[in-house]
């Protein structure tokens, strides 16, 4: 099977496979930045109405990842071709957006409208739509966190292989080096992510009020809050295993059918 193929192939299955089935780390994610919860609380509330309950809102996410994926898998390499591998993480990450953030917010005012009465709720957003302000930490949450697996991939690699004394190209090695890579990425890119989940679930807020809401939810006293931890071992929880997935079914695909 031709290599153009495998990645369309990985793209459209692969991304749509990760992205339902880590949502109940996502959809926690999101209702971090309305809750003062510790992370245990937060999953424990994604999970309040039952099992299948953690999935809220996954549904428009996985339908709209697949052309998702497929910026990231396929149209990344062809960006690549011409700006090379690190610049051409900023056309992914904007055509990504373009086509996810409509889904993705709508996944997260699902996940909070799960949570509140029926008064409280808020509009949805159009999941076609990415007309919002909240696309602009979108766009560099997708930056930072594709970086992992595009850009600190092989540095991280190399790392764990100097340290294991391991061959770099091993399956096993480079697995670790895109999970460390990931979680690198992840930790970067948590402020961009809380910045887009709470500007989804707020519809009162502006682009004015992100300095209050960080300031708000990560210094407490003058000092560094708890959230802040929270957030970084929440967002690295979710981002890494399910960027690692992605890439390790990619590399999988590619191996066995790219010849």
């Amino acid at each position: 099977m031709e290599r153009d193929r495998v990645l369309l192939l990985t793209g459209g299955l692969g991304g749509p496979f990760t992205i339902m089935l880590y949502c109940p780390l996502r959809n926690a994610i999101a209702l971090g930045s309305k809750y003062p919860l510790n992370a245990m609380g937060l999953y424990s509330m994604t999970f309040a109405r039952g099992f299948a309950g953690g999935w809220t809102g996954g549904l428009s996410p996985t339908i709209f990842s697949c052309p998702q994926f497929l910026a990231m898998g396929p149209l990344y390499h062809v960006y690549s071709g011409y700006l090379g591998p690190t610049l051409a993480v900023l056309p992914t990450a904007i055509t990504e957006s373009t086509i996810s953030f409509g889904s993705q917010a709508r996944n997260a005012q699902l996940a909070f409208n799960a949570t509140v009465e029926k008064g409280a709720k808020i509009a949805l957003q159009n999941p076609a739509n990415p007309i919002h302000i909240g696309v602009i930490p979108h766009i560099m949450r997708n930056v930072c966190a594709m970086s992992g697996i595009r850009i600190l991939n092989e540095p991280c690699s190399s790392i764990i292989a100097s340290v294991t004394r391991t061959d770099k190209k091993s399956t096993t090695t480079a697995n670790l080096g895109a999970f460390l890579a990931s979680c690198l990425s992840a930790g970067i890119s948590m402020p961009f992510n809380q910045i887009f989940n709470y500007l989804a679930i707020t519809p009162e807020a502006g682009l004015r009020d992100v300095g209050r809401f960080l300031k708000s939810q990560y210094v407490q006293d003058g000092s560094i809050s708890p959230r802040m931890l929270r957030d970084l071992g929440m967002r690295i929880a979710y981002n890494a295993p399910q960027l690692t997935t992605f890439l390790i079914i990619e590399k999988a695909v590619l191996k066995y059918f790219g010849h």
